[in-house]
């Protein structure tokens, strides 16, 4: 069964997922959603998010591409910068799979809910993507 409802989007470009919508789905205050968009279809999706972590990894450039398509089902988000053949990336993935990749690769990680670092640092990996088209 699909449910469907026109919504407002307010001045801070917001919008409100109806309660009936949320109640369905089990959301709760401070859960996660991802948005993806279609320009094409011109469509804006919205996934649940349930059971997920943001963790920074450093790994050399090399090994990056095949330790993202190990886990390519399990990660939702990530933004990279690479310094001088090092990889740093953020991920969003499914709860647990920060450590599997730690355990894979061997680097160095940090798993938080809020990851703090450098303004500048933030605001690069905001503006980076990585090659692969996930959204971040």
């Amino acid at each position: 069964m699909l449910l469907s409802e026109v919504v407002k989007l307010d001045s801070k470009g917001r919008v409100t997922i109806p309660a009936a919508m949320r109640l369905a789905l089990g959301l709760e205050v401070g859960d996660r959603v991802l948005l993806v968009m279609d320009p094409e279809r011109m469509s804006i999706e919205i996934r649940f998010l349930k059971d997920v972590e943001s963790c920074s990894i450093e790994i050399e450039k090399d090994r990056f591409v095949e330790l993202v398509q190990s886990f390519l089902k399990d990660i939702y988000a990530l933004s990279c910068v690479d310094r001088e053949g090092i990889m740093r990336c953020r991920f969003l993935a499914s709860a647990g799979v920060c450590a599997e990749m730690v355990q894979t690769v061997g680097s160095r990680h940090d798993s938080t809910r809020d990851l703090h670092r450098g303004r500048e640092e933030d605001n690069e990996l905001r503006r980076l993507h990585s090659d692969i088209g996930m959204p971040w």
